[in-house]
Formats: C-alpha cells, sequence, structure tokens
C-alpha cells in the first residue's frame, strides 16, 4: 500500500531530520522522524539517532531493534545498537548485536568495542566470546601490522582510526614531532588484519586493566572500568615493542603500558570518547568514569602534559582538584604554522593608515562542519553584512569551509557579496602570509581561544577581536593589544571544587542568526570602534608588531621539547 508521500518528499523530510540532528535541535529530530512514513528504510535508524541523542536509551533500543530487523543494516547501525544497549544495561543482548556484526564484518575493529566492554563487564561472556570467535578466526586469521623497526622511540597513535577523531591527521602535531630527530617514531596507521584473534590475544591485558582500575581506591565499579578500557582497547592489538614512551595529543587512549606525554591543548577532549564536547558536565555525567580519568592522568604512567599557556596549568589543576596535575605541565609554545620556516612578509606595517578596514575570519579547514559554528563565523558574518551598511570601505576575507546546515542567506551572503573573499580551500603558508598583509582585524567569537591563527594575525600587525574564552587574556590585553569580548566563557568553563561543563549546542543551532544577542551587540560594538577609532587601531597594531613573536615558536621551544622528550625516553 503506498504512503501517500511522493519520494521527493520523503527525501527531504529525511534531510530535515538530518539537518535537526547537526543543529542538536533533537526534540523537533525526533518529531521530524515520526513523521517520516514506517515503510521508509531510514525512518527507524533516524528515529533511533534522535532518541540516544537526547539520552533516552531504552527508547533508541526499541528503534534500534525494528531498523535491524529490516535488514540492509550498516555497519554504523550495528555498532550503534550495540552501544545503545550497553548504555541500557542489556550487556547479553550488545555482546550478541555486536558478534552478529563482527560475523558479518569481522575487520571493521569499532564492533570489537563494544563487544570487549561487554566483556569485560561481565566476564562469564568470555567463554561465548572464544566458542563463537572460533569459526571467524578460522576464516580470518591473525595479519600483524608492520613492527617498529628500532628502540628508544617514541609512539605516535593518533592515526590509528579509533584515536584520529582526537585530530589523528592534524598536520601541526606531525610536523611539531619532527623536530624529534634523531630520536626514532612509530606511526602506526592500521591494526592489521584478524581483528578477532588479535583481541582473543589481547583481552587478559585488557581484564587486568580493569582489575586494576577496580582495585585503585577511587570507588570505580566494574561497569565503568569497562567502558574504559574498552574504549581505548584497540591500542592493544599494535605491537608498539620498542618505543619507549607514547606522545599523546589530547588525550591518552593508551591504557598506560607505555609512559606517556599530552600535548594538551582543547579541556573537552580529556573525556573523549564519553560525552559530546559542546554539552558535558562532568562528574555528574559519570563520576566514576571522571575518577578514572583525573585517576590515570595523575598516574605514574603520566610523565606530564606539554601546555602553551600558563593557564592550562591552573586548568588542569582546577578541573580534577589535584595541585599535582598543573606541576605535571611544562610550557612548550607550540606550532602556528605547518611551514615555520616561511618568511613572514616584508610588507609589516602598523594597521589603520588605509582607506578600507579589512576583517579576517577563519574557520577550520577540518572535515568536521562543527569548527565554523565553534569559532563563531555566524557572529561574524552578521556583523560585517550590518556595519557594511555603515561603512562600504569595510572588506571580510572568510577562509574555510562552510556548513550544509548554515542558512541559505548567509551562504548566498558569503558567496556573492561583493567585499567578502571567500577561501575556501587550504592555503598555502607562503599565500596566507601575503593574505594576512591585506588584512587590519583578526576577529574570532569563539567558544575557546584558538592560539595559532590568533598568534600568526598578532604578530603580523593584526588587531584582535576575540571572546573570553579559555586562554584569552594570556594573549589579548584589553584595550592594549586587541579587545575582548565577554560572554562565551561561561559555555565551556571549570566548576568551582572540581568538574568541567560546556553547553554551546545553541551555536549549533543558530544557523541564520547569533544565538546570544548581548554578545553579539557587544562584539559588534567592539568592531565598530576599531573601524571608526583608526588611532585606537593603529596604536593597537604597533604594539603587536612590537610584542607579537613573545607567544611565537622558537628554537628555545625545539630545545625545551627535544630534552623534554628525550629525558624521558633515556629514563625509562
Amino acid at each position: 500500500m503506498s504512503s501517500g508521500h511522493s519520494g521527493e518528499q520523503i527525501v527531504s523530510a529525511a534531510k530535515t531530520v538530518f539537518d535537526l540532528l547537526q543543529r542538536r535541535d533533537y526534540d523537533a529530530a525526533l518529531t521530524a522522524a515520526l513523521a517520516i512514513p514506517a515503510d521508509h528504510p531510514d525512518r527507524d535508524a533516524l528515529e533511533r539517532v534522535a532518541w540516544a541523542r537526547m539520552g533516552r536509551f531504552p527508547e533508541a533500543v526499541v528503534a534500534g531493534r525494528r531498523h535491524l530487523a529490516r535488514g540492509g543494516a550498516s555497519n554504523e547501525d550495528w555498532f550503534r545498537q550495540a552501544q545503545i544497549l550497553l548504555r541500557s544495561g542489556a550487556l547479553e543482548e550488545a555482546f550478541a548485536v555486536g558478534m552478529t556484526a563482527l560475523s558479518q564484518a569481522p575487520e571493521d575493529w569499532r564492533l570489537l568495542i563494544p563487544v570487549v566492554e561487554a566483556v569485560l563487564a561481565e566476564p562469564r561472556l568470555e567463554l561465548r566470546l572464544r566458542a563463537e570467535a572460533a569459526a571467524i578466526i578460522v576464516r580470518h586469521p591473525r595479519v600483524l601490522p608492520p613492527a617498529f623497526d628500532g628502540q628508544g622511540g617514541v609512539l605516535l597513535a593518533n592515526r590509528l582510526p579509533h584515536i584520529a577523531p582526537l585530530g589523528g591527521e592534524h598536520p601541526l602535531y606531525f610536523r611539531f614531532c619532527e623536530y624529534l630527530d634523531p630520536i626514532p617514531r612509530y606511526r602506526p596507521e592500521s591494526y592489521g588484519a584478524g581483528l578477532l584473534a588479535a583481541a582473543i590475544d589481547a583481552l587478559p591485558r585488557a581484564a587486568f586493566a580493569v582489575e586494576r582500575l577496580m582495585a585503585a581506591g577511587i570507588g570505580v565499579g566494574r561497569r565503568a572500568a569497562a567502558r574504559y578500557v574498552a574504549s581505548r582497547f584497540p591500542t592493544l592489538l599494535v605491537n608498539h615493542q620498542g618505543c619507549a614512551i607514547e606522545l599523546a595529543l589530547q588525550q591518552t587512549m593508551t591504557l598506560g603500558e607505555l609512559p606517556y606525554f599530552v600535548i594538551f591543548d582543547f579541556m573537552p577532549m580529556l573525556f573523549y570518547p564519553f560525552s559530546p564536547t559542546e554539552h558535558m558536565s562532568f562528574p555528574e555525567d559519570d563520576e566514576e568514569l571522571f575518577r578514572i580519568i583525573g585517576h590515570e592522568l595523575d598516574s605514574p604512567a603520566c610523565l606530564g602534559f606539554q601546555v602553551y599557556t600558563e593557564t592550562q596549568k591552573s586548568l588542569l589543576s582546577a578541573v580534577f582538584d589535584n595541585p599535582r596535575l598543573g606541576q605535571k605541565a611544562h610550557f612548550i609554545n607550540f606550532l602556528s604554522s605547518v611551514e615555520p620556516d616561511v618568511e613572514i612578509s616584508t610588507r609589516l606595517r602598523p594597521r589603520g593608515e588605509e582607506p578600507t578596514v579589512t576583517l579576517l575570519f577563519a574557520a577550520s579547514f577540518a572535515p568536521s562542519e562543527d569548527g565554523f559554528y565553534m569559532r563563531g563565523g555566524v557572529d561574524a558574518i552578521n556583523a560585517f553584512a550590518e556595519l557594511y551598511e555603515e561603512f562600504p570601505h569595510l572588506r571580510l576575507i572568510l577562509c574555510g569551509q562552510l556548513p550544509r546546515s548554515l542558512s541559505a542567506r548567509l551562504a548566498d551572503l558569503v558567496e556573492h557579496h561583493p567585499a567578502i573573499t571567500w577561501r575556501r580551500e587550504y592555503i598555502p603558508q607562503a599565500e596566507y602570509e601575503e593574505m594576512l598583509a591585506e588584512n587590519d582585524i583578526f576577529v574570532s567569537p569563539a567558544i575557546a581561544t584558538f592560539r595559532n591563527g590568533l598568534i600568526q594575525a598578532m604578530e603580523r600587525g593584526l588587531v584582535p577581536v576575540v571572546s573570553d574564552g579559555h586562554y584569552a587574556a594570556e594573549f589579548v590585553s584589553h584595550e592594549v593589544n586587541g579587545l575582548v569580548v565577554e560572554g562565551r566563557k561561561r559555555l565551556a568553563d571549570v566548576v568551582s571544587g572540581g568538574g568541567f561543563r560546556s553547553d554551546w549546542r545553541a551555536l549549533y543551532g543558530a544557523v541564520d542568526h547569533p544565538s546570544d544577542a548581548e554578545f553579539y551587540a557587544a562584539f559588534k560594538a567592539a568592531l565598530r570602534r576599531l573601524i571608526t577609532g583608526r588611532d585606537l587601531l593603529r596604536r593597537m597594531s604597533e604594539r603587536n608588531l612590537k610584542d607579537g613573536s613573545r607567544h611565537q615558536f622558537s628554537p628555545v621551544d625545539i630545545e625545551r621539547f627535544r630534552t623534554l622528550v628525550g629525558d624521558a625516553v633515556r629514563r625509562v
């Protein structure tokens, strides 16, 4: 029987659900999903996603069961259903779903994680795992990934698929690690083949890690310990023999089998993958996981943190209410450019002398669409458009991709406004230098201080207008070398007495107009001050030309980095 809906209507309805999920409007996404005809193949999957994002796991389980029963479900569907079942406490069903999926896709590493978590949380399932895995292992024997050919090396594991979301392909991370020469580095990119056989071999080490956490005296039960260990389990499939330490970006995803340093950047990533970065509240979200993370960072296996602001030291201590974490932090300026040897433009000049005023907004070139919203792109475009009506000599250069969920009005404005230059692709550093020479004001109404673009701009004489996100005050002195707009810090902040909370979902939902009218008004007023106050713009620009290099990566930082890592390798 026909549903009465045309194919185009159904496709449009599914797109609406995707857009609402991207905007974090989960109630509306659920309503839209339920409005899709019941016989549509994606209807139950979209409903499952909406329920799960709302934390309504029992309802998500029911929708997921219906979707799997239809047939033709993807590996992603099986994986998500197993995850949701685990969060619902249905360990045996989660195990069964995971094993069914592994029998169909035995080389999908993601499917190992819920199976391993179920076994670690309920050890009697191990016998079932070994019995059911035997037939799969015969067809898919273990093939080891390339081994590390060296001794005293450094493990750089961030290209492994389960770690990549932390920034595994971040070019600055790998470019920075080149300064470790002659210390050898091991960069595994896969787990090899025959993953189920490898998992069976690694299971005793994972079980030992669970018992270690339960015996640590931090009030952690088996379920929480199993969840933490399973999230890092794929690292056990890689042979890092010959490595002395790990150098991790953002957060270690290993289990302390190697001592490690963390190149620490973005606070919410400490809690990956247990809560979405844009909406978390620890310890309330999961007190046991919060204790585990704090315990592991305080353990002897964590050799310390490399930080690029002094503020990060105090934040690490404050989040976990533990002064020892701040004491383990080492200040080293990080690279702000993947091509640090490119000369800074010789056309450095104090701003405020040209008839035009040009704003620079740089979003992330990462594949995720969230970077544009996190950096305040909606505020930046709207502010430019409104100020342009008053000041037709104003210009905007916008760097980065636009999200698909952005309103048609703003997307059209960026593409067709005569005073906007849109650079959507990656810009080589030499070309970026020339572009910086044409700009006057660096705008960043972001939820945090994104250091790299800010430092490059300030050193070249641009005047920043930034939000008050963490670390901002360490780079920008209000009314001395830039303007700081209050109102974003509360979206991601440390909790008094220990903990961390973030909630910037409203920025993802504001696809056409700014989400915070008060912040937006203050941001636009700050820009107007610099557009109309040429003396102020020139004075701040001269200050940045004089002082901007104090936060720039230098040979001193290279030597600090080599010494820090080299001493650790020798001690181990």
